[in-house]
């Protein structure tokens, strides 16, 4: 039942129906007895709760995602990226830099490109915030990654940020260059309207 209620939220996580992923995924929480299980629940807990504002709910979501000592490297790195990436929009520069060298250390120990992918992803969030050369070189790595491994999602928010890092360095000409990648990757993914508008150029 836990699998089932998990996959459910997941599902209307992506369809964007927050308040029946925030249902399903409590339901889901509530019965899970094993890693796989609590990760199908908070996923969606924490996603929902991100999307909908609510910082704080969401970090705790994560935190627990990234405590599981029973479960596999990935899930933990999951949990430390995505953490690293509420520490950055609460304005804790301090935070999202140790739970993004925690979600690097899980995605290399996961083997999986796509969570490295991610990991790197959120490493340059943080760099964002302080040294966009260094955020530019993280990106761009990360977007590479993501799209050798299929992540469609990491490529378009890896993108997004690498253009933000290019035109706050005036480098006008090369965010103009990353467009029709980041174009044709968001409609691979069918979100090309949302992820577009939340370009922060």
């Amino acid at each position: 039942a836990a699998l089932a209620l998990g996959a459910g939220a997941m599902a209307a996580c992506e369809s964007g129906d927050l308040a029946r992923a925030s249902d399903l995924g409590t339901k889901a929480l509530q019965l899970a007895a094993n890693p796989a299980e609590r990760y199908l629940a908070l996923v969606p807990l924490g996603v929902a709760a991100l999307r909908q504002g609510d910082l704080s709910a969401s970090t705790r979501y994560w935190e627990r995602l990234a405590a599981e000592e029973d479960a596999p490297a990935g899930y933990r790195a999951e949990g430390s990226a995505s953490l690293t990436l509420t520490a950055c929009y609460s304005g804790n520069p301090q935070a999202a830099q140790r739970h993004a060298a925690q979600a690097r250390l899980a995605a290399a120990a996961s083997g999986s490109g796509a969570i490295r992918a991610f990991a790197s992803y959120a490493a340059g969030e943080v760099a964002l915030l302080g040294n966009q050369q260094e955020a530019i070189v993280l990106l761009r790595a990360a977007a590479d990654e993501a799209a050798a491994t299929g992540a469609g999602h990491v490529v378009t928010v890896a993108l997004i940020a690498l253009v933000s890092a290019l035109t706050r360095l005036h480098r006008h000409d090369e965010a103009l260059a990353v467009f029709p990648a980041l174009l044709e990757q968001a409609r691979r993914n069918g979100d090309w309207p949302y992820q577009i508008g939340r370009a922060h150029v």
